[in-house]
């Protein structure tokens, strides 16, 4: 193969710096090199390095745009800026930022687990879908034990090994009848204030009842409804790095009526969140059975709420069969709550 067919931009530069021809994937029986050759090999596998590390790079950088949203000015969502602006579909856009967490994850104190960080993209793929502890655990036993260079391939296995007891241990964990007493932290606070001092990846479900637009001025301070989709937009991003990659949000809200029609912020904020990169797997509804039928004179009164369930990936973890035996088991003392189906002991 000559230095033209080469792929790799600064790998061919390289090579027709030096006028020289690389044999790439050619049969035969092994030859040695000599010390012009291995210089050369010395030099170009230096490239190689250097390359996947500006790559890595890219990877922080995006993340840290699609983060403080600094693509704003220009594009209306993240999937817009990678797109228009680099030629990214969604999915390559989010797995480089993936890549950029799992960098994060594994290094501590300043240093990368092992001296090394997975250098490509499909290298920190599997391990994306891991909790930050269980990340640098996979990658500190692989390191250590790996004697070749990393392959996806294997880091696949361990994590799917990984993943695999964990599932098992809590199928095998029976349900009870009754949910036994827990004792937790209670965290009192504004939440913008408190979850930078959350893990990362650390929280698996939340429940929220959001402020309404300024209908409950006599209790709490809220906010305009011209406001309301930027100001829940901000708070949702500052929750994202805390939740596991499975995790939901489910947000109690209803939009009120004014001026005998109903107000669309709730809809505009629907519409906000999925524009910054959030999935809305379905809408729920809280059923209030004491309300009464007439609520104005012109209509009769809404007695239920949504429930919107958001989620970071399209593929949240929910557990359909425990659901069912939990609501059987309630069907005589009354409707199963909403955490019912998701899973404990992360939140």
């Amino acid at each position: 193969m000559t230095p033209s067919h080469v792929p790799n931009p600064l790998i061919r530069a390289e090579l027709q710096h030096n006028g020289a021809k690389l044999s790439l994937g050619t049969k035969g029986a092994a030859s040695q090199l000599d010390e012009a050759e291995r210089g050369q090999l010395e030099r170009l596998e230096s490239i190689i390095q250097t390359a996947h590390r500006y790559v890595l790079k890219l990877a922080t950088a995006l993340s840290a745009i699609r983060e403080q949203r600094l693509y704003r000015a220009t594009h209306r969502t993240f999937e817009d800026y990678c797109a228009q602006r680099w030629g990214f579909s969604r999915e390559h856009g989010r797995r480089y930022c993936d890549w950029a967490k799992v960098a994060q994850n594994l290094t501590v104190n300043g240093a990368p687990i092992g001296g090394k960080l997975p250098l490509r993209e499909s290298h920190a793929r599997p391990l994306a879908r891991l909790t930050p502890d269980q990340q640098r655990k996979v990658w500190g036993n692989y390191v250590a034990k790996s004697t070749t260079p990393p392959s996806a391939k294997a880091i696949e296995r361990i994590v799917r090994q990984v993943a695999s007891l964990s599932e098992s241990s809590v199928r095998s964990s029976p349900v009870p009848e009754t949910l036994p007493q827990q004792s937790g932290q209670i965290i009192h606070g504004d939440v913008l204030d408190v979850l930078p001092t959350l893990s990362d990846r650390s929280v698996a479900c939340v429940v929220t009842s959001p402020p309404y637009a300024e209908q409950r001025n006599g209790h709490y301070p809220g906010k305009p409804e011209k406001e309301y989709p930027n100001w829940m937009t901000s708070v949702m991003r500052a929750l994202r790095p805390k939740l596991a990659p499975d995790a939901s949000v489910l947000i109690v809200i209803r939009p009120h009526v004014r001026d005998g029609v109903i107000s669309d912020y709730v809809l505009r904020t629907r519409l906000a969140l999925r524009d910054d990169g959030w999935c809305e797997i379905d809408e729920y509804v809280w059923q209030k059975p004491d309300g009464g039928a007439l609520g104005h004179k012109h209509r009769l009164r809404r007695a239920w709420e949504s429930i919107l369930h958001f989620a970071p990936s399209n593929d949240p973890y929910a557990d359909g069969q425990r659901t069912l035996r939990r609501f059987l088991r309630r069907l005589r003392r009354g409707s199963p709550g909403p955490e019912a189906c998701f899973r404990s002991g992360r939140a």
